[in-house]
């Protein structure tokens, strides 16, 4: 496992991102997560099946963005 905190670990997922034409968009070093964009030419489903075959990539999923289909909140009138 790469550590995002460390100067090594930095170097590595920069040199990485390089190597596999992405871009590092963002770091959440207390997570140990980097946020990969890659081009717009590109297959977002090949290239997460692609690093999902390498070794030093734990996981690899589009940046979904969620939104619920309810809100059940009995309080809700008493928010601000």
């Amino acid at each position: 496992m790469v550590n995002l905190k460390s100067v090594q670990g930095s170097s590595f997922v920069e040199s990485f991102a390089v190597s596999q034409e992405m871009q590092q968009v963002e770091s959440v070093d207390a997570n140990n997560i980097s946020l990969m964009k890659i081009d717009e030419t590109q297959d977002i489903q090949q290239k997460i099946d692609e690093l999902k075959l390498d070794p030093s990539v734990e996981y690899a999923e589009p940046n979904y963005v969620y939104y619920p289909l309810s809100f059940n909140d009995p309080l809700t009138g008493s928010l601000w």
